[in-house]
């Protein structure tokens, strides 16, 4: 399990810093609205509140230490008044955070069955277990982005799942009638959890302990529902392995750093062509 370091960032010049923050091509999220739940009725008008306030702080994630260290004296170097708070903490607490208890839920197509327990029936069913995984699958993500990718698969061609935590994407992958599936991860404890979860549904796709595979292969669909900070460095990694007109389905963001994620993708090439929200987690579909 790695590390993730934060820098969270309170100024009254945050549109001044955004701007310093874009020309050293460091990626950053709004925090201030991750305390919301906009499935609340009270969630869009806490934000309304909170964009009229002068000062609003922002949050930069590191997944690299060196990189987090060679921020930190590129802020020092910045002549804007600013409060800087950094911490670093075990990855595992994205889990503890995102993931408080496991529930067996529904799609439109796919019943995803948690500890045996029943969720309805469907045309397809997933029975997990997430054996310390990141994504036990009834994450808000999850359910956004296996929405996505039901509605935008056709059964058909290669799909490369990037991140794969218990295996669910990939899994439903299958179902839905990929020919060639391929699922990675860098987390040693989420390839086990893929594992397991593969003999359990009785799939067969292939399991990669990395992040993207090393040959040539090209994918008519990728999948990845994984942390903020990663997405931006690995976009330009998938569309190297995407076919033409192949799609990117993207989740594990939300209204905070949304607006982020199309413009990088968009400067790629990329064009939005689908969303799926859940309880203000969002699940973007791209097309090359």
């Amino acid at each position: 399990m790695g590390r993730t370091y934060e820098i969270q960032i309170t100024s009254k010049q945050k549109s001044e810093l955004c701007l310093r923050l874009d020309a050293l091509n460091h990626s950053y999220v709004d925090a201030s609205f991750d305390e919301f739940d906009l499935a609340e009725e009270s969630g869009a008008e806490a934000i309304e509140k909170v964009l009229r306030e002068e000062e609003l702080p922002i949050t930069l994630y590191f997944t690299n230490e060196p990189n987090y260290r060679e921020c930190l004296v590129q802020l020092k170097n910045i002549d804007i008044e600013m409060t800087v708070n950094c911490r670093d903490y075990d990855d595992q607490v994205w889990q503890q955070a995102w993931e408080p208890e496991e529930k067996s839920f529904c799609t439109e197509r796919f019943s995803v069955e948690l500890q045996g327990e029943s969720s309805g029936e469907r045309e397809f069913t997933i029975s997990l277990d997430s054996k310390g995984a990141f994504g036990s699958g009834q994450h808000a993500t999850t359910k956004a982005i296996l929405r996505l990718l039901e509605e935008e698969s056709h059964g058909q061609g290669a799909l490369l799942d990037v991140g794969t935590g218990t295996g669910i994407l990939a899994i439903a992958a299958e179902r839905l009638g990929y020919s060639q599936i391929l699922a990675t991860d860098i987390d040693e404890v989420a390839i086990k959890s893929a594992e397991f979860n593969r003999k359990l549904n009785d799939c067969s796709f292939e399991i990669l302990c990395g992040d993207l595979p090393s040959d040539n292969s090209r994918y008519h669909m990728i999948v990845s529902n994984i942390l903020p900070p990663v997405i931006n460095n690995l976009l330009p990694n998938f569309l190297k392995r995407l076919e033409n007109g192949g799609k990117v389905i993207l989740a594990g963001f939300n209204e905070a750093n949304k607006d982020q994620v199309i413009k990088d993708s968009e400067a790629l090439g990329l064009t939005l062509k689908a969303e799926q929200s859940e309880r203000g987690w969002l699940a973007y579909c791209f097309q090359l």
